[in-house]
């Protein structure tokens, strides 16, 4: 294959690899929804059931992810369910990257229905209504027509936010950690539908949609934010913390990094805050959602492990905050006190396995 603009990917170090679940592995190919669950009702935008042939569509249409990544580095394009409005922002967040290949997500809208688009291998062998930042190269239908635009996909890292979006004058708009790079191109035909897409390509291998997606807000544009992770401070009045990009393989995040999901299996749901709590402060969580058929429930606690040590673990996470014992780690399961793994107190409080959905 021809990839313009662009260099092969060549194999790395397997050692840097970051797992994925279970269900992910080599030869497994009988996970991408037979269902088109990703469309959303009203104006939730969501990915499209339809999708490259290495692309997984999972948790309720609102996270991709490339399977089989550790052999595979293309053919996973994804695109949205709906048009986007002028005005709307498109925004993902990247949840899991490998040093694999060289390479990187790439992302644009299409003026192509989700129908027509045959799924190409790569973005940028899209010849016709697309325009797309590759690296830092602008490019429509194949073709670059800037280099130097100004961010660059290649360098982002895991919960980097990538947004864009369409104005009435037909301009394209991205948005980095939610600060507006300029215009990428201009000219994009007026009144003509356009969808947004995204390459799950290189080292790229799963992103979700931000909450922050929608209609462009105006502090948008304005925003100082730069740091190449979920923000500290939380939108979400009376919120005083997020959850870390760092996290375990089951494990989606939504609103911003405020909330945590398991998506699939019972375990390797390991989530962490994204700072560290201060002396005589409460970091709160609240059970949103419970499995009956599952036995046990959530365990929490607190670890000097810091958050972005634990992508670096040659295993990655353990499965179960139980078995994370590579630093101090104490924690309450059930009604049990532990440090790490080994029982301290029994009876304390009320039993966590007795909790159930938050009503407040």
């Amino acid at each position: 294959n021809h990839y313009p603009g662009r260099i092969r990917p060549q194999p790395g170090s397997l050692e840097d690899l970051l797992p994925l679940p279970d269900d992910l592995s080599e030869g497994n190919n009988q996970l991408s929804p037979s269902s088109p669950s990703s469309v959303a009702s009203g104006s939730d935008l969501r990915f499209h059931h339809l999708h490259g042939n290495n692309a997984v569509i999972t948790n309720g249409g609102r996270t991709a992810l490339r399977q089989n990544c550790r052999s595979e580095f293309n053919d996973a394009i994804v695109i949205s369910n709906r048009p986007l409005r002028d005005g709307e922002l498109f925004e993902i967040v990247i949840q899991k990257m490998v040093d694999r290949w060289s390479g990187s997500i790439e992302a644009g809208v299409t003026a192509i229905r989700p129908e027509d688009l045959e799924f190409p291998n790569t973005m940028t062998d899209i010849d016709y209504d697309t325009w797309m930042l590759s690296g830092t190269a602008i490019m429509q239908d194949g073709n670059t027509l800037r280099n130097n635009y100004g961010c660059d996909l290649d360098s982002l890292t895991t919960g980097s936010r990538i947004g864009m979006m369409r104005t009435v004058k037909g301009d394209l708009h991205y948005f980095i950690n939610s600060v507006d790079q300029g215009v990428a191109c201009s000219g994009l035909p007026p009144g003509k539908e356009v969808y947004a897409v995204v390459d799950l390509y290189g080292q790229c291998v799963q992103v979700s949609i931000t909450s922050s997606t929608g209609p462009l807000d105006n502090s948008l544009s304005t925003s100082n934010i730069t740091e190449k992770s979920f923000p500290i401070h939380s939108p979400v009045p009376g919120v005083a913390h997020r959850f870390h990009s760092s996290c375990g393989k089951n494990v989606a995040f939504q609103d911003d990094g405020c909330r945590a999901v398991r998506v699939s299996s019972f375990c390797h749901g390991i989530v962490f805050s994204m700072k560290e709590l201060k002396t005589d402060e409460i970091f709160e969580v609240k059970i949103d959602e419970v499995d009956n058929k599952w036995s046990g429930s959530v365990h929490v606690g607190l670890t000097t492990l810091l958050p972005s040590d634990a992508s670096c673990m040659a295993t990655g996470l353990p499965s179960s905050l139980l078995e994370l014992r590579s630093k101090v780690t104490w924690l309450v399961t059930g009604s049990e006190v532990r440090r790490n793994g080994i029982l301290q107190k029994q009876n304390y409080g009320c039993s966590l396995e007795r909790l159930g959905v938050s009503r407040g």
